[in-house]
């Protein structure tokens, strides 16, 4: 072969294996299971709902703390000539003496500095109820916040369910059109050759003509779709773009007789991730009626203070004072009252919602398996028809192919058959996605039921 096309033979190899390679790398196998998994990992939604459950915990951690004793340490310098301050300063340095008492001394002092070194240490001791209450309250709202972040993967979920059905859906769409497609190649050669025998009129040709032309639109409009539906489950589960998605298909098992409807419901009303959390922020409105209840209640706290006093950088004459405080607000001008006001108008709105709530999960639960019950009655009915569509249609072929048909006729019963398999496509897909709103519906659409 010599050197140089020994050279050209290995390179055109490398080539082949790069080009191979590059196909490889811009196409991605997924299931539903992983897809659900890898927009569950890196979602940005739910990122942004996670960083909002651990502020919610944190604030549970802050509202534990608020009775435990704070500890604060001060520490301050000052020189002054007020005669108040000035004696005082040397009172609490321990140097007065007989002179400091002389008239002229104290009226006209010298400059005194002071340094001051001071530990307190203070505990709430009663404050109304409102520390209890704050705990309550935050916990109640975390476990809203983490509700509410349960149905945000569960709309997720049902968003990803959807685009990789859409997808799937139109791929089996783009499969049908190009066998539709074919047949109407088919039958152009076969009306060209009868019009060839004199067996059809040109009119005929020219249906044949305008059919396939309608089938090429159709398979352009399968290929759009496909790219929309692909583009949109991309955007979900952070995908580049230019990666081309390569879908395996699945299916959703689910057991249900409208005679469980009564179970299905009261699960629902049990355990939907939304009605959760207004539960929860029910149940914090009525700990803050006990928060904003405690503003006319006395507060009591206790404190301990350790100081020491000197003319310069040291830690001497120190002195303790222990002291208990009772703190009672006994007119603020209406405001605590009106704000006591305001919360108990919000927790009865809340409560009121929470009873809306109650009833509008049960009619979701209830259209939820209407829709299903529909949709697979009509699966079927798609399913039969195709039979008897595609039945028909080798009929009228057969009859075409003798001159006993007439192309009018035959185009029509292609264009049926075309509709219908749609339809039956279609279908399918529509089971998938009842079920799966079913589920959601319910608050039952996680992760574990996708197969």
């Amino acid at each position: 072969m010599g050197i140089f096309g020994s050279m050209q033979f290995y390179l055109f190899i490398i080539m082949l294996s790069m080009i191979s390679f590059a196909s490889q790398a811009d196409e991605q196998k997924l299931n539903i299971q992983q897809a659900i998994d890898l927009v569950l990992s890196q979602n940005y939604l739910l990122a942004a709902g996670q960083a909002e459950v651990d502020a919610a915990q944190a604030e549970v951690l802050r509202a534990k703390r608020l009775h435990w004793p704070t500890v604060t340490a001060y520490s301050s310098i000052s020189r002054t000539d007020s005669p108040l301050q000035a004696f005082g300063a040397k009172l609490e340095q321990a140097r007065v003496s007989t002179n400091d008492f002389d008239p002229a001394n104290l009226n006209n002092p010298e400059s005194v500095t002071h340094f001051q070194t001071r530990l307190e240490v203070s505990a709430p001791v009663y404050r109304g109820g409102a520390i209890s209450a704050g705990r309550q309250i935050a916990g109640a709202l975390a476990d809203a916040t983490i509700a509410a972040k349960q149905g945000l993967e569960q709309k997720i979920i049902f968003e990803v369910i959807k685009a990789y059905s859409e997808t799937l859906q139109a791929e089996s769409q783009i499969s049908a059109t190009r066998k539709a497609l074919q047949a109407a190649k088919n039958h152009q050669q076969t009306t060209q050759a009868l019009l060839n025998k004199g067996m059809v009129i040109p009119s005929d040709l020219m249906d044949a003509d305008v059919h396939l032309l309608d089938v090429n639109v159709a398979l352009t409009q399968a290929k759009h779709a496909r790219a929309r539906a692909e583009d949109r489950l991309r955007d979900l589960l952070g995908i580049d773009f230019e990666t081309h998605l390569l879908l395996e298909p699945f299916e959703l098992q689910i057991n249900f007789d409208e005679s469980d409807m009564a179970s299905w419901i009261r699960w629902a009303t049990m355990h939907r991730p939304d009605l959760i959390a207004l539960q929860q922020q029910f149940k914090a409105s009525q700990s803050t009626l006990v928060e904003r209840r405690s503003a006319f209640k006395p507060q009591v706290a206790v404190k301990a203070i350790q100081s020491w006093n000197s003319d310069s950088i040291a830690i001497e004459n120190g002195n303790t004072t222990l002291a208990g405080v009772v703190k009672w607000n006994l007119f603020s001008g209406g405001a605590d009252k009106a704000a006591l006001d305001v919360a108990a108008a919000q927790s009865t709105q809340l409560r009121y919602q929470l009873q809306d709530k109650q009833q509008q999960i049960r009619r979701e639960v209830m259209d939820a398996s209407r829709q299903l019950s529909e949709a697979q009655y009509r699966r079927q009915a798609r399913q039969q028809a195709l039979k008897q569509a595609e039945e028909a249609l080798r009929i009228r072929t057969l009859r075409h192919d003798q001159g006993l048909e007439n192309t009018t006729d035959l185009l029509m019963s292609q264009a049926q058959v075309d509709s219908v398999r749609a339809e039956y496509i279609r279908s399918g897909f529509d089971v998938t996605l009842t079920q799966a709103a079913l589920f959601m519906a319910a608050g039952k659409l996680t992760s574990e039921v996708i197969q």
